[in-house]
């Protein structure tokens, strides 16, 4: 356990890389941004990033991260869905 920012430097590394990373920790806006550009470069293409609550609290990180990468942005119920199409560096 711990927070999220501090573990995920530590943990990535590890993984041969990331299929899906499912946000559901502090719903700030700074805090999910950091957090996907933490794990961007560890998801494999066409690997996914899902973040829960997006409507209820009101964040666009979800929509902006997917805009300032390239990606679309798909929302269903209350989850947000990147998929990561583009080519990118990272483990594949």
């Amino acid at each position: 356990m711990g927070d999220s920012l501090t573990k995920l430097p530590e943990i990535l590394p590890t993984l041969s890389g990331v299929d899906l990373f499912l946000h559901d920790s502090l719903h700030h806006y700074e805090h999910m941004m950091r957090e996907f550009e933490l794990v961007w470069p560890f998801l494999k293409q066409e690997g996914f990033i899902l973040a829960d609550d997006i409507f209820i609290k009101h964040h666009s990180a979800v929509r902006d991260f997917a805009d300032q990468n390239g990606e679309q942005f798909k929302s269903y119920l209350q989850l947000g869905l990147i998929r990561k199409m583009r080519n990118a560096n990272g483990p594949a």
